[in-house]
């Protein structure tokens, strides 16, 4: 999961430089930026998951 986030940062920010040309440092930080922002939702939807089946089983639904 880290590395594929990682890389839709990496191809979102090399997007981003050939429109707006940054500097190579506003770059990476943005590289880290995008990749983190999107580990971290990979990890909310997994929670969500987790937290929809639990439910499943507690109530007899999908919440």
């Amino acid at each position: 999961m880290m590395i594929s986030s990682f890389a839709v940062g990496l191809f979102n920010v090399q997007l981003a430089s050939k429109i707006k040309r940054r500097n190579c440092l506003t770059i990476e930080i943005m590289a880290i930026f995008i990749s983190k922002l999107s580990y971290i939702a990979g990890d909310l939807i997994r929670i969500h998951l987790i937290i929809n089946i639990l439910m499943y089983f507690y109530r007899g639904g999908i919440v």
